[in-house]
């Protein structure tokens, strides 16, 4: 399962870059460099700087937030991409807010699938019993 705490902390390092709190790069980097997020966060910052970075963040983290650690129905999924996609045209089509949008989804998804599998693990163990 997504460790949502590890996430968040993430987030608000990476916004200390635009804050008066400055952790550096470097910093960050020692601390989260193999996180997919943290380097995801890196990629296109030129394209970071042409908006609202915090304000960006925060919609796309409170709008996702309702759906982690559950078990999405297609439903829950339409309402995430159009909410995303939603997200994504507020903001100009910019390509690092997409970057930071697609490792959210894919947090969504592996959550998702692990709790289909498990289950699904379950369903199999209650009809051995049976």
């Amino acid at each position: 399962m997504t460790d949502y705490n590890e996430v968040k902390a993430i987030l608000n390092d990476f916004l200390s870059l635009y804050g008066n709190e400055r952790l550096g790069i470097r910093r960050l980097y020692k601390k989260y460099g193999d996180s997919t997020l943290f380097l995801a966060l890196m990629r296109d910052l030129n394209e970071a700087e042409k908006i609202p970075v915090k304000e960006a963040m925060l919609a796309v983290y409170s709008e996702l937030k309702p759906y982690r650690a559950k078990n999405l129905l297609d439903k829950d999924w339409e309402e995430i991409t159009k909410t995303a996609s939603n997200i994504v045209k507020k903001y100009g089509d910019n390509r690092w807010l997409k970057h930071f949008i697609l490792e959210m989804l894919d947090f969504l998804e592996a959550d998702d699938l692990e709790i289909r599998r498990a289950a699904a693990a379950k369903n199999g163990e209650e009809k051995k019993a049976a």
